[in-house]
């Protein structure tokens, strides 16, 4: 029997968008060359729920519509439970009725056999097994295409795969303001829906930072995105961003329109949740226990002991396929899988309610901390920036497992994982974090664990107490942990206590107390047969000794010695960061000797190796030594771009002993081009730095900051030097930063080769040592030049 059919008109019949669409301009693009392409038929975009899957097929499906003579039919699958219903509901939209027993499958066959047409299939994942019937259409039909979204790819030959991503953020880590921001997808949507339910909201430079963390904790996710954005009309950003550490109660309240899924989040996910299997469900919620990502191993150990019923590779390929994971896989290393934060939530609310939450959190936290204690000593070796990537890859797994231990008050997990992890939070700068759960970890009762455990965890407080200059934190703790050693007999753990305790004496200024203390843990590592510790501490002591220098104590010809011993061992060991140290402190002696040359070529080979471990603070403190080396080079532009981009990092780390430093070297450079109060403030700034840490300058820094320093003094006068001198040692953080922003661009313009008004300086290429070695009228003809009271021929002749 022939099918009967409504008269067909060309039509696109999309249900009309009710809001703009925002972004996805690429996404869109991509879908639509794919659906150009004559050897593509069927495209599948599939994501997790409320990732904008619909709308995004609309939005392609209006766009193409003129390549279909034949239009574009849309045919909501979202209704049908049962999947042998698929067929008739597209024959319905289709305006194909049914005569005689011929099965819908036929009848849509001879309908589209010679139609040109896009057919949109919404919502396919829970009918999945109505898969054949699209792969039949199009074997039967030449120029039919069939565009689906879901949340589980048809697994039909042909099909082309379109993961729909979140939107865009914007960067995150930097304070940001609404320029910084606005360009974001997703932040445009959180503009946008705002305003659809406030229309006064505005994204404003005080809001435009929680608009973007807002939509960081979201994913990114536009339904999720939707649903914050209508809290604006009750709670400012920065209210409704307080109160997203639990996203899933305050995501609700979607618009009656929409489908009851799309009401609010947790119906989004649990949509996808009650399409799995049970024991795909219980891997599932096993696995949202891992924060950040995770490997197949780390499932093996976390979540096998459970009996998941189901093998572990095909059950996470299983959750990948209904995009419930994501995969990321990075260089050289095994694929790394993650949930969205929103989905991973939804999975540790249903851990909780069955019950299995200490049992898989203490399997997991226990996996972390094998890891750790594994790692630890790697660190220390050429395996070094591998373990590193990997634990920083691991960072939120480490602090989920660190705060599980330290609430259940697992003492001794707690503590062998802080203490292992010290190393790794020194060189990757988390010194605030580290601090913080090593105090946690520490002030848990103790319950009888070992003392071995307790002394490795004060020795990392101590480490990173002195990484901030917090010298009197780092001494207590340091001589806690010596004391237990001592008494122990441990002679490696009192060698690597010594070695910080000399460190926390060194940048003080207490340089004979350093060398001592370097000289008893030189004698302590050679006794543990310890050649790491032994590199550390002969690298030490050569510093202690350089800066004994001055006092007439030292000797750079010995500290070199040192260096050098330090240096061939941590070659020997392939210690990324040991050579990077040992080559920075070759290069402060060749450049103590004025071997600028030969200093900058070790400064920027020490320099090569901080970076590929990340190391940005110590990086940023070789970046400031280029500085001076820049100075004495006659490049003032370079040397103020050198402690302008030095002092960010500092900042960043709140490391104000360096931002000391910094702010110094800046205040030279602005000296070298004439008289200037600014500078003066600015060593001003220096000197107060200085003084809140109690730490003192480096000996081969001093002469060129004593020396740029007494150069302002003489310029301004005693008494106008002493007001702004006295005027930047009250200077707020801030305002010195503000300063010293105002000072690099004032000297990247006149060390150009003009000054502000456009005449030529002279003095942008000169050192401070060539401004003392000039004849008083000489200096002032130099003045008058900068001061633009003189041009440069005049001075020329001046000067003949």
């Amino acid at each position: 029997m022939v099918a009967a059919v409504s008269p067909f008109r060309r039509t696109t019949a999309l249900p009309a968008p009710l809001s703009p669409f925002v972004g996805r301009t690429h996404e869109a693009a991509s879908i639509i060359g794919l659906l150009r392409r004559g050897d593509v038929r069927l495209v599948t975009l599939t994501g997790p729920g409320g990732v904008g899957k619909t709308r995004l097929a609309l939005e392609v499906a209006r766009s193409i519509v003129e390549d279909f003579p034949d239009g574009v039919r849309f045919v909501a699958l979202a209704p049908i439970t049962n999947p042998g219903l698929v067929a008739s509901s597209v024959a319905q939209v289709l305006g194909v009725r049914e005569l005689g027993e011929d099965p819908p499958v036929v009848r849509l066959e001879m309908f589209l056999r010679d139609k040109h047409l896009l057919l949109l299939l919404d919502n396919f994942e829970h009918v999945v097994e109505a898969a054949p019937l699209a792969a039949d259409l199009l074997a039967a039909c030449p120029d039919l295409k069939i565009l689906t979204t879901s949340r589980v790819r048809l697994r039909l030959s042909g099909e082309r795969e379109y993961p729909v991503p979140p939107l865009a953020l914007p960067a995150a880590g930097h304070s940001l303001n609404r320029e910084g921001v606005s360009e974001s997808e997703a932040v445009r949507l959180f503009t946008e829906r705002a305003q659809a339910v406030k229309p006064d909201f505005a994204l404003i430079d005080e809001n435009a930072d929680a608009v973007a963390e807002i939509c960081h904790r979201l994913d990114g996710l536009p339904l999720a995105i939707e649903l914050a954005a209508a809290r604006v009309k009750v709670l400012h950003p920065t209210a409704l961003l307080s109160r997203l550490e639990k996203r899933l109660p305050l995501l609700s309240g979607g618009g009656r329109d929409l489908p009851a899924r799309q009401h609010t989040m947790r119906d989004t996910i649990s949509w996808s949740y009650d399409l799995l299997s049970p024991d795909e469900q219980a891997l599932f919620r096993r696995l949202s226990v891992f924060a950040g990502g995770f490997t197949l191993e780390a499932t093996e150990v976390a979540v096998a002991p459970h009996d998941p019923g189901i093998d572990l590779f095909e059950g996470v390929a299983s959750l990948m396929d209904r995009s419930l994971l994501r995969q990321a896989q990075a260089p050289d290393s095994e694929p790394r899988y993650s949930m969205l934060e929103t989905v991973r939530e939804y999975g540790l609310e249903q851990l909780d309610s069955h019950g299995e939450a200490d049992a898989v959190r203490w399997c997991h936290a226990a996996y972390f901390l094998a890891l750790v204690e594994q790692v630890d000593p790697l660190l220390r070796t050429g395996e070094q920036q591998t373990w590193l990537g990997r634990l920083e890859a691991d960072h939120a797994n480490l602090r989920v497992a660190l705060g599980w231990a330290i609430e259940r008050g697992e003492a001794e997990m707690a503590l062998r994982l802080a203490g292992a992890l010290h190393w790794f939070w020194y060189l990757r700068g988390h010194w605030n974090e580290g601090r913080g759960w090593l105090k946690r970890a520490l002030e848990l009762p103790s319950h009888g664990s070992g003392v071995a455990v307790r002394v490795k965890a004060l020795t990392g407080a101590g480490v990173l107490a002195f990484a901030q200059s917090d010298y009197p934190a780092a001494r207590a703790q340091l001589q806690e942990s010596l004391a237990i050693c001592r008494q122990r007999g441990d002679p490696a753990g009192s060698a690597y206590a010594l070695h910080f305790l000399g460190m926390a004496a060194l940048l003080p200024g207490q340089y004979a107390v350093a060398r001592d203390l370097f000289e008893e843990s030189v004698e302590g590592f050679r006794r543990a047969e310890d050649p790491w510790g032994l590199a550390m501490s002969l690298c030490s002591l050569g510093v202690a000794v350089m800066q004994m220098e001055a006092d007439g104590a030292g000797d750079h010809d010995d500290a070199r010695v040192f260096f050098e011993e330090s240096l061939a061992l941590f070659r020997e060991r392939g210690d990324t960061f040991g050579l990077a140290r040992a080559l920075q402190y070759v290069g402060e002696a060749a450049r103590a000797l004025g071997d600028y040359p030969a200093s900058r070529k070790l400064y920027e080979e020490s320099l090569t190796r901080y970076r590929a471990l990340d190391h940005r603070n110590t990086a940023a403190s070789v970046v400031h030594n280029l500085g001076y080396v820049a100075q004495h080079q006659g490049d003032l532009q370079g040397a103020a771009s050198c402690f302008a981009e030095a002092l960010a990092v500092h900042v960043e780390h709140g490391d104000r002993r360096n931002i000391g430093h910094c702010l110094g070297g800046l205040a030279g450079m602005v000296g070298l081009l004439g008289p200037s109060e600014q500078a003066a403030r600015l060593f001003g700034a220096a000197d107060a730095m200085f003084a809140g840490t109690g730490a003192s300058m480096f000996i081969v820094d001093r002469p060129d900051y004593d020396r740029n320093l007494a150069m302002i003094r003489d310029r301004l006068g005693e008494q106008q030097f002493a007001a702004a001198f006295a005027a930047g040692q009250m200077l707020p953080l801030d305002d010195a930063l503000a300063e010293a922003a105002q000072a690099t661009a004032m000297v990247k313009v006149e060390s150009s080769g003009a000054s502000a008004n456009g005449t030529p300086t002279a003095v942008s290429c000169q050192s401070a040592t060539d401004w003392y070695g000039l004849t008083a009228r000489e200096r002032e003809v130099l003045q008058l030049l900068v001061d633009g009271r003189t041009d440069r021929a005049i001075a020329e002749a001046l000067f003949i």
